[in-house]
């Protein structure tokens, strides 16, 4: 299992489950930062909490990491060997995380009714 960790298309860190992380640059010592910041780990394929990150397995190192937040801090990750949480969560009955509702589609524009044609005027009964 094995993660890039880019800011655009620079490559920041690749991490690889049981393998020291590789940073690069000035993007690497943000991710490495993230990565080394005490906090709570959810794990999304149990459910269970962590006290602090851990990487015992392979969910619970990919847990540490996603819970650390290089999405919300501009990174995105590029993964290969990764379990997916969909798929994994749906043989174990665990339900998949709330999605937000699609935006509801506006109103129509006012204007002439559909049928007629850009140039043509509507026919209205009582009139030329």
């Amino acid at each position: 299992m094995r993660l890039e960790v880019y800011h655009g298309s620079e490559l920041a860190a690749t991490l690889a489950y049981g393998a020291a992380p590789v940073y690069r640059g000035a993007l690497g010592g943000r991710v490495r930062a993230l990565l080394e910041t005490p906090r709570r780990v959810r794990n999304p394929w149990t459910g269970a909490w962590a006290e602090a990150p851990r990487a015992d397995t392979p969910r619970w190192w990919l847990s540490s990491i996603l819970e650390a937040g290089p999405g919300r801090a501009g990174f995105a990750l590029a993964a290969t060997g990764v379990p997916l949480y969909g798929a994994y969560g749906a043989r174990r009955g665990v339900r998949a995380p709330a999605c937000p509702a699609p935006p509801a589609r506006p109103a129509p524009a006012p204007g002439p009714p559909a049928a007629c044609g850009p140039g043509r005027a509507a026919r209205r009964s009582g009139t030329a």
